[in-house]
């Protein structure tokens, strides 16, 4: 009878702590989003010392370096093997607004492996590597944005 008993306090406890349909029904459309955090890229060439766009040279966390017309603040998520840059216009120099808007492509001519820190806060386990190629640029009103495929 003690078991018995035991037995039903046990499964009403479990049964109290199962979802509802409704609660069940909102943990599965509830979609969780890669996270998108803010850093500062500086767009140009390593083999020129960074001064000639397009290319990445530097993506870190800090504050744009006001005196190089190349470095913007921009917002990036990583998902699916993918990185979406997103750069406000506002948050750039004339110059490298002027370059975007004149170029529909991105050409991306060598590697780069984004840095642990943010390649971590990005949600991934290793470092995320930049896939060479050209990368379409969409103008969005306030900003621009690039996806570039990764390993």
């Amino acid at each position: 009878m003690k078991k018995q008993i035991l037995t039903l306090i046990m499964m009403l406890t479990i049964m109290n702590s199962l979802p509802t349909n409704a609660e069940a029904a909102n943990q599965t459309t509830t979609c969780v989003r890669p996270p998108k955090i803010h850093i500062v890229i500086v767009m140009g060439k390593p083999k020129y010392d960074c001064e000639v766009y397009p290319g990445i040279c530097v993506f870190l966390y800090g504050t744009i370096d006001r005196t190089n017309p190349l470095s913007a603040g921009t917002y990036v998520s990583y998902e699916n093997n993918s990185l979406q840059i997103e750069i406000q216009k506002n948050e750039i120099s004339d110059l490298l607004n002027k370059k975007l808007q004149e170029n529909s492509i991105f050409d991306l001519e060598n590697e780069y492996e984004i840095p642990d820190d943010i390649s971590r806060d990005l949600g991934s386990d290793s470092n995320i590597m930049l896939i060479p190629g050209s990368y379409e640029i969409q103008d969005n009103g306030d900003s621009y944005m690039m996806n570039i495929r990764c390993r």
